[in-house]
């Protein structure tokens, strides 16, 4: 995960420390959909957040009997913008 975080693009303003929660579902074939900011930072921290969140890896998808089923995660970044 930290090497994501690595990844941020853009200095974010000193408004932007603090959590942004992203809800997303790994699919069963490990891709993530349906992204949404529970709680932001403001539209910068936010935006920032699911471009992370969507650049990431396949995940590894939940199971159900075996078999890879849809899962809703919710996934905390955090900023620190000292």
């Amino acid at each position: 995960m930290q090497r994501f975080v690595d990844q941020i693009q853009q200095p974010l303003s000193s408004a932007a420390s603090g959590t942004v929660f992203v809800e997303f579902v790994v699919n069963a074939d490990g891709s993530v959909s349906d992204l949404v900011v529970l709680k932001g930072l403001g539209l910068e921290a936010d935006q920032e957040a699911v471009r992370i969140v969507s650049s990431m890896p396949n995940w590894v998808p939940g199971t159900v009997n075996g078999k890879p089923v849809s899962v809703k995660f919710v996934l905390p970044i955090s900023f620190d913008a000292t």
